[in-house]
């Protein structure tokens, strides 16, 4: 499974992604994102020609499958920035939130912050249509600062691989100290995704593939 964290623009994401497409589902209509796409194909020169975005323009009918599509084409193409963080929310839950470890139907409201930096706080909801609920979650300005201060409160020295017995692809201590020294050596890099979104007044929408 790959994460991806796709940081937009807050005026991007709230004035001109987010109406457009709450919109378009309310009325079951591409009518109000003929604006929308056409931006991102302004914007974007490497668009490929088969993307929904340029089919609705050449008058492609309303359908729930090419809507979650085009909202899939506005992160990747309306993003500012895709990094590409290694991450392993499954061994940072157990060093930072082990009461949440292993639980798979956890609500997302109740996520504890780190799951939230990976999967987000809140639903990537359009007016009343859902994108991917089960895969992908949206960190807003005020998640964004409140994570990026979570993160920087951090301290990786305190992290002893006895905190990882819990975790099952780790059955030795040996395995469990090379797991937390790969998570040490690539967190300063989650740290700094988030610090940047919340400098460039960016907003997260992080996606499980």
């Amino acid at each position: 499974m790959f994460f991806y964290f796709y940081l937009l623009k807050q005026v991007f994401f709230d004035e001109f992604m987010r109406p457009a497409l709450a919109q378009s589902q309310r009325r079951r209509s591409f009518a109000p994102c003929l604006d929308l796409c056409r931006l991102l194909l302004a914007e974007n020169t490497g668009i490929p020609q088969d993307a929904v975005l340029r089919a609705i323009l050449a008058g492609l009918p309303y359908h729930r499958t090419f809507w979650q599509s085009l909202v899939g084409e506005c992160l990747v193409h309306g993003a500012h920035e895709i990094p590409r963080v290694p991450t392993a929310p499954a061994t940072l839950c157990c060093l930072l939130a082990p009461d949440n470890h292993g639980k798979t139907e956890t609500p997302r409201w109740q996520y504890a912050p780190i799951q939230q930096v990976h999967f987000g706080t809140r639903d990537l909801l359009f007016g009343g249509g859902y994108y991917r609920p089960d895969h992908a979650g949206l960190n807003d300005r005020e998640d964004v600062c409140r994570l990026a201060a979570y993160l920087q409160a951090v301290d990786p020295s305190t992290w002893n691989p006895r905190d990882l017995e819990a975790l099952a692809d780790c059955t030795d201590n040996d395995q469990r100290a090379e797991e937390l020294a790969y998570v040490r050596d690539w967190w300063p890099s989650l740290v700094e995704l988030y610090q940047n979104a919340e400098n460039d007044n960016l907003v997260v929408v992080c996606e499980r593939v």
